[in-house]
């Protein structure tokens, strides 16, 4: 599961809310067994360091190491195709090739596959009060 909250308050310390721990700003949690973790991690680094929008953090394609997948050594990367209209193929969603390359150059031995983890979240924008 992994149910991860931030919150954050104003740069005068205060909330705008009563709520002293501050206001609420992302919820997200996860499903996908061993991927899990790295899942949640992923989409927290994508929204607060990549600046990147919630439905983009959450359907990036991901990595996972376990150090040992199904007895091997390996660090899984994320390549599916998604269901397009009428039968035919949709796009596919697969890791950067510049990412990939970073990975075999720090002696990673990659294994392509098709689901690394499910994220839920929502994002909640103070400036216009909206939920993602």
């Amino acid at each position: 599961m992994s149910p991860t909250i931030v919150l954050r308050k104003t740069h005068d310390g205060e909330s705008h809310s009563d709520n002293r721990w501050g206001d609420l700003v992302l919820v997200w949690g996860g499903s996908g067994g061993p991927k899990i973790i790295s899942s949640v991690t992923q989409v927290f680094l994508n929204v607060f360091f990549r600046g990147m929008s919630l439905f983009d953090a959450v359907t990036n394609p991901r990595v996972h190491d376990q150090l040992l997948y199904h007895e091997s050594i390996v660090t899984t990367t994320e390549k599916a195709t998604l269901q397009g209209v009428g039968g035919n193929p949709g796009p596919i969603l697969e890791v950067p090739e510049s990412i990939q390359n970073g990975l075999l150059e720090r002696h990673h031995r990659l294994l392509e596959i098709d689901y690394t983890g499910c994220v839920q979240a929502i994002l909640v924008n103070h400036d216009t009060n909206t939920l993602s």
